[in-house]
């Protein structure tokens, strides 16, 4: 019975070990950020993400508006397990147009691999 509950025990830690929290498709926050602005009456939103390393790829999906919420969609494909990439912080931005816009309240969300992670509600003013 001791031996069971001992492997029992071994087996959850090595499966808690195991678990990578920044390579789950679905939970993937990588410290995103935004920020909505206006130039020459085009209204613009700046996207930013810190990825863990170089090796972790982001690619930008487009953005689609649906009523007063524009959703900006990346897919974030992490590196092989085995794979050796240096460990240093690597930023990543992208400005997307959202056109000229109304006087209103509108929303961005950044939705990365199906999941939003970051909303940011904002006003247009006359």
């Amino acid at each position: 019975m001791r031996e069971l509950l001992v492997l029992a025990i071994a087996a959850f830690f090595a499966l808690c070990a195991a678990h990578n929290p920044v390579e789950t498709e679905k939970s993937v926050s990588l410290n995103t950020q935004i920020l909505v602005f206006e130039d020459n009456g085009v209204w613009k939103a700046l996207i930013t993400a810190t990825l863990p390393n170089p090796c972790h790829k982001l690619e930008f999906l487009g953005v689609k508006r649906r009523g007063d919420t524009f959703t900006v969609s990346f897919r974030h494909t992490p590196p092989e397990p085995d794979m050796v990439c240096i460990q240093v912080l690597q930023k990543y931005n992208k400005t997307v147009e959202l056109g000229r816009l109304e006087k209103g309240e509108y929303k961005v969300a950044v939705e990365i691999n199906g999941a939003v992670v970051r909303e940011l509600p904002f006003k247009v003013k006359d």
